[in-house]
């Protein structure tokens, strides 16, 4: 399962049991070699601002990320 952080996190704040539906058109941007690092090593403006040129590793570009989201 590709939401298992996702659904992880449902379920331990879910204290109603309310149901959980997952949407897989919803995704998580590719962090790379970020993963598992503090959020401390990148300026987090910075790291989401659509106009940045700056690169955080192998972690996926803002600009590339979005593009996925643009409807045709």
């Amino acid at each position: 399962m590709k939401q298992a952080r996702t659904a992880h996190t449902a379920k331990i704040i879910n204290i109603n049991n309310k149901e959980i539906i997952f949407d897989d058109r919803i995704k998580e941007r590719n962090p790379g070699n970020l993963n598992g690092q503090s959020i401390s090593v990148t300026n987090s403006e910075e790291y989401w601002f659509y106009y940045s040129n700056v690169q955080y590793g192998t972690s996926e570009n803002i600009q590339d990320f979005l593009k996925e989201f643009t409807v045709s």
